[in-house]
């Protein structure tokens, strides 16, 4: 079970839709046209629909890690 931890300073390197989620979409999407919003929704949509459970878990298991470092160097860069 995840033990709660104080909250870093903002880092993209830290957020799970900056690593994770942004990357997969903009991989799914690139180079599609689109009509109008109703038709980007719906893609993006249909997008998130298709990201398996088990992949959304490894992420967040890898952003728990990556705070975990980050706090423990006290927002030290890190590798």
């Amino acid at each position: 079970m995840l033990q709660p931890f104080s909250h870093p300073p903002y880092s993209p390197d830290l957020s799970l839709l900056d690593y994770f989620l942004f990357p997969k979409l903009k991989k799914q999407l690139k180079e599609l046209n689109f009509a109008d919003v109703d038709e980007i929704q719906e893609a993006v949509s249909d997008e998130l629909r298709n990201v398996q459970k088990e992949e959304s878990s490894a992420a967040l298991q890898k952003l728990c890690d990556l705070v975990k470092a980050c706090i423990y160097t006290n927002g030290a860069y890190f590798e």
